[in-house]
């Protein structure tokens, strides 16, 4: 079998309450009862949805892709993980608390140090998973994933392990449900929340998947998109996606390569070449020549190659995406930026000049999109009557990139959203398009906090 994604639930009722459904890939688990093969269902109430994965690790029920959902939190995606990524439900950005923080306000500090003991002597003082509770304000939250069943077993490894090693330092066995709540009433007293308490070894599980899955594989959150135009500077392109990894985690790079001197050829797990590098998808040289009397400047040529590249990414995906220039580094995480009831999201510049005329424009440098609206309403960013200097016979060619799609969006009334996007990354400004190799390393210096593993 290719794909199994795994469903848990809890009670019987649930199966209607929520249209539960098993088919050819998915299966329904209930957490709740007794099944057949070997299986420790009765820790539900401290192991929650992790006696599902137990069970299939156990039991060895392999499939070349392996998910697990709950039955209120569905993946509802036909992406297949490559080697080395894995697809998640959701990633939490808890801003400026880290996993670590987290966990203390909302259960109890003293577990979770337990649990880092444990790591620290599986895996030595300063290991990774241990550096990750401790310092990363992300969380791949709900245990609700697909990955490789290669990975899914390695992670079942480094997981249950933990979770033994954990219960012994308590003096509980892993079996008896009654005393693992117990502690519960001890930590936090009897009261409604005792229950909820009681999932201890589910919450520090979730964690630990969390880190297992940061350390050892990419993370993405499914079909979140983040797409740039790449004009021969890899090496700043290459560090805008590891910032991305490392402060803004969650999603899939694609490249549209307009390089002709310096093509990107990285190898980045969850990056995709769009390869334009020898005019194979867009035929820059016919555009260009059909305005022969175009304004012979140095900028004539690059403002209408980025406004038709960024409108040749919008004819040719069917989601939302983030634009993003590549001479960028992230600051923090982008989700804000990604909500369907907008046709744009970003900064929208009030005070650009161009020829002696005022004009606002959105600024691509980091924006969201939403092509199946923008085609809906027919709104197009390339606009060869209003882009600067491209043809001396119009008397509104003093536009500049995003100054037309501005205007388009404004008069057919499309929702947008102002967001300042300087709280989120650091620009170069100009580096996508002018090189400059000892300008970029630099830069790239300077502010290494921010690409550095």
């Amino acid at each position: 079998m290719t794909q199994k994604i795994w469903i848990s639930y809890h009670k019987d009722e649930q199966i209607e309450q929520y249209n539960l459904k098993e088919d050819a890939t998915h299966v329904l688990f209930p957490t709740h009862k007794e099944v057949e093969g070997v299986n420790i269902n009765h820790m539900n109430p401290v192991y929650s949805e992790m006696v599902t994965m137990w069970y299939v690790w156990q039991n060895k029920i392999k499939s070349k892709y392996i998910g697990f959902e709950h039955y209120r939190r569905r993946m509802n995606t036909e992406e297949l993980p490559a080697k080395g990524e894995c697809i998640v439900y959701k990633i939490m950005d808890f801003l400026f608390e880290s996993v670590y923080n987290q966990y203390a306000r909302c259960h109890r500090r003293e577990d979770i140090d337990m649990m880092l003991h444990c790591l620290d002597n599986r895996y030595g003082v300063g290991n990774p998973y241990t550096k990750n509770l401790r310092e990363s304000h992300y969380l791949i939250s709900n245990c609700c994933f697909i990955m490789r069943w290669e990975d899914f077993v390695k992670m079942c490894e480094f997981l249950f392990p933990l979770l033994d090693d954990f219960a012994a330092m308590c003096g509980i066995s892993n079996t008896n449900v009654q005393e693992w709540r117990k502690k519960a009433v001890r930590d936090f007293g009897e009261n409604p929340r005792t229950d909820y308490q009681t999932r201890i070894l589910s919450f520090l599980a979730e964690r630990l998947i969390s880190a297992w899955i940061f350390v050892n594989l990419v993370p993405f959150e499914k079909n979140q998109k983040v797409v740039t135009v790449h004009y021969n500077t890899p090496d700043l392109l290459e560090k805008a996606i590891l910032s991305m990894r490392k402060n803004a985690p969650g999603y899939r790079v694609y490249i549209l390569d307009n390089s002709d001197k310096e093509p990107f050829t990285q190898k980045m797990t969850g990056v995709e070449v769009l390869d334009n590098t020898k005019g194979q998808l867009i035929d820059f040289k016919k555009m260009i020549a059909e305005y022969p009397d175009r304004t012979k400047t140095s900028n004539d040529y690059g403002s209408a190659k980025h406004s038709y590249s960024i409108q040749w990414l919008i004819d040719y995906f069917n989601e939302p995406f983030v634009l993003m220039d590549s001479d960028i580094l992230f600051c923090k995480g982008i989700s804000t930026f990604f909500n369907e009831k907008y046709a744009f999201a970003g900064t929208i510049a009030e005070d650009t000049m161009y020829a002696g005329f005022p004009v606002k424009r959105v600024l691509p440098v980091l924006c969201y999109l939403n092509p199946p609206m923008l085609k809906e309403r027919g709104v197009r960013f390339f606009n060869s009557k209003f882009m600067w200097n491209l043809t001396s016979k119009e008397p509104n060619n003093h536009f500049d990139t995003g100054a037309w799609f501005y205007k388009e969006i404004e008069e057919k009334h499309l929702p947008y959203c102002k967001i300042d996007i300087m709280q989120y990354i650091k620009h170069m400004w100009h580096g996508s398009w002018i090189e400059d190799s000892e300008r970029d390393k630099k830069w790239l210096e300077e502010n290494k906090t921010l690409w550095q593993a």
